[in-house]
């Protein structure tokens, strides 16, 4: 059995050391910088100790299209052309900035996965990130 529950992800309702795991697949990208700081923060008190977060997000390196609206560093919304076009913001995550924003967590690994798209147009770079509490 699931349930599904609606709700904002920056203040959830859960009480601390709540869940084992929790997973992020593209999710934190469609958040500013600073909202994604508070993300992780409600997600590392709603983890049990020693409990463990993946998240999926995509890095600078990928190509985000033609045309775009620059909202902040890394941060894009109006994207028109290649497969991320469908999104309304898109934060794109430099490695460089992997462990300043995952900090709060005791243990952070990662990998990386690179494909084109559209016979090798687009090149797209994602960063696959494990943490532990």
């Amino acid at each position: 059995d699931a349930n599904m529950i609606v709700g904002d992800i920056i203040s959830t309702k859960f009480p601390n050391d709540y869940f084992d795991c929790v997973v992020d697949i593209e999710c934190l990208v469609c958040n500013d910088w600073n909202s994604t700081v508070e993300i992780i923060k409600e997600i590392i008190r709603i983890l049990k100790p020693e409990g463990s977060f993946f998240s999926q997000t995509f890095s600078d390196k990928t190509s985000i299209g033609e045309k775009f609206t620059k909202v902040e560093e890394n941060t894009y919304k109006e994207i028109i052309g290649s497969s991320l076009g469908r999104k309304r913001l898109l934060r794109l995550l430099p490695e460089k900035d992997l462990y300043k924003l995952y900090s709060g967590f005791s243990k952070i690994f990662y990998d990386k996965l690179f494909y084109t798209y559209q016979n090798m147009k687009y090149e797209s770079e994602e960063l696959l990130i494990s943490c532990y509490k």
